[in-house]
């Protein structure tokens, strides 16, 4: 029997959400990928996607991987160490 670790559900601090977070969904047990506003009807531009990513890294240091891949039609990923 193995017994594995699972990330508790994700809370955003209230900057982040100010910053324009919307949703969280689990993509594992210690990932999730994290939604945002649309700013300017252009899901090719960053919005405020770097931002949101800079408040993660800062937040959560070097216990989680954030990744994103620059525009707001993607998601941006947490993923817990």
């Amino acid at each position: 029997m193995t017994i594995t670790s699972k990330a508790p559900f994700l809370r955003l601090p209230a900057k982040i959400k100010k910053l324009g977070a919307t949703k969280v969904d689990r993509t594992g047990d210690r990932s999730f990928n994290l939604g945002f506003a649309l700013v300017d009807g252009d899901f090719t531009l960053p919005g405020n996607g770097t931002q949101i990513v800079a408040a993660l890294r800062e937040h959560f240091g070097t216990t989680a991987k954030i990744t994103w891949q620059g525009m707001q039609c993607k998601a941006i990923n947490v993923k817990f160490l």
